[in-house]
């Protein structure tokens, strides 16, 4: 129905009304068209609401009267009470008729009115959550937008925390609004609580809001407050506040908009949860890929395992953590890598294989969630007494293999993990899991490589060990025939001069002759010890073997040399280890060897110094070291120290040190040369114990 302004249908009728009433003044009609005027009046009803339509019609009735009584044709023309009582009679129904037409469309219109306005309110939220994803903002525009249909001075809205209700949003109205931003009020004892718990409006008058702090708060003025649960689905998520000295009892279309509103806003809220939690966990995922990343650029294991807490504590919610690992040789779970945990502890913290939560975790690959870490008897009492009161373990699976438990603490409050936590960890540790096995792998190739590296060295020095002395073996048996035939054949003739010169010698010769033959014969001597010496080594002979205690041999040897090392100032210092086992020697064959170093050290210090002698028994052998302290040897002459004939002594004959070794390798034993940290040489001799120990303990 097409509808005309209020102020032009006011001034449609007035004109229409003064229009008729001249018409009757100056035509003075037949009393019939004296019910003229109700027509602009019934018309006034019908097509818009017009106040005082009532009093109109009155008035109407009390001016047609008027003409009419003044009108003394209309008198003549007509009996009074059969033509003008009905047609007064008419306005007087007129009247009631209109204002009941009137006040049913103010009604409509009313309505029409509250419905276009809460439409408008509802499409204005429903456009600010189509737009926007800001929480913030959303809660503010609803705010503002529920300000249009209800009167109010003040709103927040709160939204439940498990037991306690926090303030999200308030209204700029309040006094310190960003102080009250975030705020905590417990579920209990309060008017939102209630509100939420039994998910019914709340509303009170000054007297009620003092009652409850949230109340007082949020409503600080003197004046009514209402509380409107927001419930999404069958759950309600928090409560929406409003309080000031303008909100009046609330009408049921008042709560019907309103309920309307808080649906709207529990919905957005509900996205803007959603939106913000993916965003968050969209963010974790690619933190924990970049953490991943880096981790997986690791090739070294005991880095790798720094890594992989380091990046947990920065993608992960947590504030302290343990990586576990079953270590085969103690047949347990140790912490391989921890944070934020007393290091005392952590080199306690141990468990048995399938105890505590690591064996737990194992058992069943799966993640655990402890939401009270102080009465789970799976936590170790040590993580306990850390402060550590909630707990999220996830193992670390590749390749169907568990290599270690990531333990995630909180150490601020209980039932600090949930779902959504154990998926960011389950796939931290996925990705994680492939990194430490890919370093683990390294790890092995690395040590199996150096292990081959090493078994290689040691082949190889073996070799060329055992080619040196099957070479030297070669030389050695050349030098030795040679020096037979040599000594052979120059045997013979020393013993016929050997015998002439005794013969001279028995002719009585005096003076300068005695003194000469005395220096033939004793040149004669040593060229006899040479051949002699060159016999022995070509067919050394050790002679007997018998059980002999090493500190003995050299009590021997050093009473032999003691007034050399005297004449030389040499210094001896004697260690002596402790129950020595006999060995099995020719005991003067020994002694010579033992003998020839001491000389050589003698040698070696003509200026004097000290000469350090040190036994001891290890792996089944006794050892001796003699360490000088003269200038060395140099890396050429050891190459050739044990070859017959090399010296690098003028008068030597490069035979003693060739001698000697022979004589302890006869003897099972080896001879070693080198030189000390400080300068001079160093000669170990080690000697097999004698297996018939038990029969020779007299010997100690």
């Amino acid at each position: 129905m097409i509808r005309l302004p209020r102020s032009l249908a006011k001034l449609v009728l007035y004109l229409s009304l003064l229009l008729i009433f001249v018409f009757l003044v100056l035509a003075r009609p037949p009393i019939v068209f004296y019910a003229l005027p109700l027509v602009p009046i019934a018309l006034a009803a019908l097509l818009y609401e017009f106040v005082g339509g009532t009093l109109v019609a009155m008035a109407a009735m009390a001016g047609v009267a008027v003409l009419i009584a003044l009108d003394a044709d209309a008198g003549r023309r007509a009996t009074f009470l059969r033509e003008v009582w009905p047609i007064l009679g008419m306005y007087l129904a007129v009247g009631p008729v209109v204002g009941w037409l009137a006040a049913r469309e103010r009604e409509r219109e009313r309505r029409l009115v509250s419905a276009a306005r809460r439409l408008h309110v509802v499409q204005e939220i429903a456009q600010t959550i189509n737009t926007s994803l800001d929480l913030e903002q959303i809660l503010q525009t609803i705010i503002a937008e529920t300000r249009r249909l209800i009167p109010f001075e003040h709103a927040a809205v709160v939204l439940r925390e498990r037991d306690s209700l926090r303030v999200v949003a308030v209204s700029q109205g309040l006094r310190q609004p960003t102080k009250l931003m975030g705020w905590l009020f417990p579920l209990a004892e309060t008017a939102a609580g209630w509100t939420v718990q039994h998910r019914r409006p709340w509303i009170g008058g000054p007297d009620r809001v003092a009652q409850y702090p949230d109340t007082r708060l949020l409503c600080p003025q003197k004046g009514t407050c209402l509380v409107v649960p927001l419930q999404f689905q069958r759950d309600a998520i928090g409560a929406f506040m409003l309080g000031g000295k303008s909100l009046a009892q609330p009408s049921e279309a008042d709560l019907d908009n309103l309920t309307q509103i808080t649906s709207q806003m529990a919905t957005a809220i509900e996205h803007a949860r959603l939106f913000a939690a993916e965003r968050q966990r969209s963010q974790h995922i690619v933190a924990i890929s970049d953490a991943c990343r880096e981790i997986a650029a690791s090739l070294d294991l005991k880095r790798t395992l720094k890594l992989v807490m380091d990046k947990a504590v920065e993608t992960l919610p947590m504030d302290a953590g343990a990586l576990f690992q079953f270590d085969a040789a103690t047949q347990a779970y140790q912490v391989a890598v921890s944070h934020n945990l007393s290091p005392d502890h952590v080199a306690r913290i141990t468990f048995a294989f399938e105890e505590g939560v690591p064996g737990w975790v194992v058992k069943h690959r799966q993640p655990l969630i402890i939401p009270d870490a102080s009465r789970d008897k799976r936590v170790h009492p040590y993580v306990v007494e850390d402060g550590v009161r909630a707990v999220l373990a996830a193992p670390l699976i590749a390749h169907e293999r568990v290599l270690g438990v990531l333990n995630l603490y909180c150490k601020i409050q209980t039932n600090a993990f949930d779902d959504e936590a154990m998926g960011l960890a389950e796939v931290f540790a996925a990705q994680a899991a492939v990194a430490l096995e890919n370093a683990r792998l390294v790890d092995e190739l690395r040590r199996a490589a150096a292990e081959l590296e090493a078994r290689v060295e040691q082949r190889t020095r073996q070799l060329r060990e055992t080619q040196a002395q099957v070479i030297r073996a070669e030389k050695l048996a050349v030098v030795g025939r040679l020096a037979a035939s040599v000594a052979h054949e120059v045997n013979n003739p020393l013993q016929a001069i050997a015998l002439q010169l005794q013969l001279i010698g028995d002719e009585g010769l005096t003076g300068t002759a005695s003194r000469r033959l005395a220096i033939v014969r004793e040149e004669l001597d040593r060229i006899a010890g040479i051949v002699q010496r060159l016999l022995d080594f070509q067919r050394p002979t050790l002679g007997e073997r018998k059980p002999h205690q090493l500190s003995a041999l050299l009590d021997d040897v050093l009473a032999l040399s003691n007034k050399q090392l005297q004449q030389h100032g040499i210094t001896v210092v004697r260690e002596e280890g402790t129950d020595l086992a006999p060995i099995l020697v020719a005991g003067n064959r020994l002694k010579q060897v033992l003998l020839n170093l001491i000389l050589n050290a003698i040698e070696a210090m003509p200026d004097g110094g000290r000469l350090r002698i040190r036994s001891w028994q290890v792996n089944g052998m006794v050892a001796v070291t003699f360490s000088d302290t003269g200038s060395g040897m140099a890396s050429e002459v050891m190459e050739h120290l044990f070859e017959p004939f090399f010296s690098t002594k003028t008068n030597g004959t490069g035979l003693g040190l060739a001698v000697s070794h022979e004589i302890v390798t006869q003897h099972g034993g080896s001879l070693e040369a080198g030189n000390g940290p400080d300068g001079g040489a160093i000669f170990t001799i080690k000697l097999p114990v004698c297996e018939w120990e038990g029969e020779f303990e007299h010997l100690h």
